[in-house]
């Protein structure tokens, strides 16, 4: 749940060649629900608990960056027509 809450793992499906966010994933597009940092699923997930040293917030802030260019990538793709 929090992969698709901070868009590590977006959700999303092609209808009659249509390219659509679905569930929680629209749900943050259109602002009815807030996408939440990149940091609270690292720490849900201990395999990443190395990242929340302070020494390491620079590549957490890549990562967010990152997350957050492939998302409003996803946004832009949702509003075109076809």
């Amino acid at each position: 749940k929090l992969a698709v809450e901070t868009c590590v793992w977006p959700l999303y499906e092609f209808e009659n060649g249509q390219f659509k966010l679905t569930a929680e994933s629209k749900r943050i597009a259109e602002g009815t629900v807030e996408k939440k940092p990149v940091i609270e699923w690292f720490k849900a997930q201990g395999r990443y608990k190395h990242l929340l040293s302070e020494d390491n917030a620079h590549i957490v802030d890549q990562v967010q960056a990152e997350i957050d260019r492939k998302w409003n990538k996803l946004i832009a793709l949702s509003k075109l027509e076809y």
